[in-house]
C-alpha cells in the first residue's frame, strides 16, 4: 500500500487523559501516534491525539484501535475534575 497523503483522525479524550501518558503506554506495544497539544499554540490539547493511518494495512489499524483502547480501559487515569 503506498501513498504521499494522509488519511488523520483527530481524537478528544475525555478530560484529564493525557495522550502522551497514553503514547507512552502504546509505544511499548508497538503503537504510534501523534500527541495533540503539538497543534495548539495556547497550551490545550493535552487529552488529544491525532492518529494517522494512510501507509498501514487494514490489519495493523484495527490491531492499533485494539491497543489504543485496551490500553485506555486497562489503565487507572486519575481524571482532574
Amino acid at each position: 500500500m503506498t501513498g504521499d497523503g494522509g488519511l488523520h483522525l483527530f481524537i478528544e479524550l475525555e478530560k484529564g487523559i493525557n495522550a502522551r501518558t497514553l503514547l507512552k503506554k502504546c509505544y511499548e506495544k508497538g503503537v504510534v501516534f501523534s500527541p495533540g497539544d503539538v497543534f495548539y499554540t495556547d497550551g490545550r490539547g493535552s487529552n488529544t491525539f491525532r492518529l494517522g493511518f494512510s501507509r498501514l494495512t487494514e490489519e495493523d489499524i484495527v490491531r492499533g484501535i485494539r491497543i489504543i483502547s485496551e490500553t485506555l480501559q486497562n489503565t487507572n487515569w486519575e481524571l482532574e475534575k
